[in-house]
């Protein structure tokens, strides 16, 4: 029964911004786009990097915080030599700069399982 009741608040609390932001494209979009930039490069990469048949065996909150700190800095990363070309760091820019990030990664992850 406490179980269900917490849930019932988790929910309820989860719920609340709805009701403050009459947009919710707006909250799904923050909420993926903060987990398409914190998260998902970075885990690819440390999959890339750590392997799961590898014999260093990394946890699941060793693997998530790993994840979070590669994925903050290889972007970082990226867009300081963007703009030391000379290209504008910009929204359109950081998206099509992050969705490449994603299939570079994705791509030579499907060359390491061959």
């Amino acid at each position: 029964m406490k179980i269900s009741k917490a849930l019932l608040i988790v929910i309820c609390i989860m719920f609340i911004p709805l009701y403050i932001y009459k947009n919710i494209f707006m909250l799904l979009r923050i909420a993926i786009g903060s987990i398409c930039l914190i998260f998902v490069p970075g885990f690819i990469l440390n999959s890339i990097l750590y392997p799961e048949k590898n014999k260093i065996n990394i946890g699941l909150l060793e693997r998530l915080v790993l994840s979070c700190a590669l994925s903050i800095a290889s972007i970082t990363l990226m867009a300081f030599y963007l703009n030391a070309i000379g290209m504008k760091i910009n929204s359109i820019n950081m998206i099509f700069l992050v969705a490449a990030l994603i299939a570079v990664e994705l791509f030579i992850k499907i060359l390491q399982k061959r």
